[in-house]
């Protein structure tokens, strides 16, 4: 049933080696860049989240020229930053489809502090409920550029009436190494 909650999201891995397997190093900074939008998500004030561990079968194909409308955000304004190269939106488009949750102890962790549910069995009993109020929140994992500098995270939002919509967000790491949404496209609506 969570699968056809936010059909035509899309989602991304992180970067592998040659033999398919992310390394610790990489899987690491894809969740750093994931558990940093969930971070945003949440103080964005959104009441009755429930984040999905939505696995994105199903999900329509990024474009891998990054042909989207891309908005900046202020953290971008502040600091004239740019959309990073196609060569680079599109090294990071693509792959399978990771749920940043199920794939990152440290977001389910910080999901627990923060008293914020999430998984199949909170999101099967809002469903049953028909609950009008429940946003359905699902985020890939983050996929990292090669430098390490950028990242691409695919959400969606929906409710227990199914309507909804997803985003591609732009991450960057400043040099300090955190991560910040530095831009946001639409891709779906339902």
């Amino acid at each position: 049933m969570t699968m056809l909650l936010l059909l035509g999201a899309a989602v991304m891995i992180p970067n592998q080696d040659a033999g398919g397997v992310a390394s610790e190093a990489q899987q690491e900074s894809s969740c750093a860049a994931s558990l940093e939008e969930v971070r945003t998500i949440i103080l964005s004030g959104k009441d009755n989240l429930i984040f999905t561990t939505w696995k994105g079968e199903g999900s329509a194909h990024i474009d891998a020229k990054g042909n989207y409308s891309w908005s900046p955000t202020e953290y971008a304004r502040d600091r004239q930053l740019s959309i990073p190269s196609p060569a680079s939106i599109g090294e990071m488009s693509g792959g399978s489809d990771l749920s940043a949750v199920e794939s990152c102890p440290a977001i389910r962790q910080f999901l627990k502090d923060n008293h914020v549910q999430y998984g199949d069995k909170a999101v099967d009993a809002a469903m049953e409920r028909r609950d009008p109020d429940v946003v359905f929140a699902s985020l890939s994992l983050a996929k990292v550029d090669r430098g390490g500098d950028h990242a691409l995270i695919a959400e969606g939002f929906s409710g227990t009436m199914l309507g909804g919509g997803g985003w591609l967000n732009l991450m960057a790491r400043d040099k300090k190494g955190s991560w910040h949404r530095t831009h946001s496209a639409p891709t779906w609506i339902s």
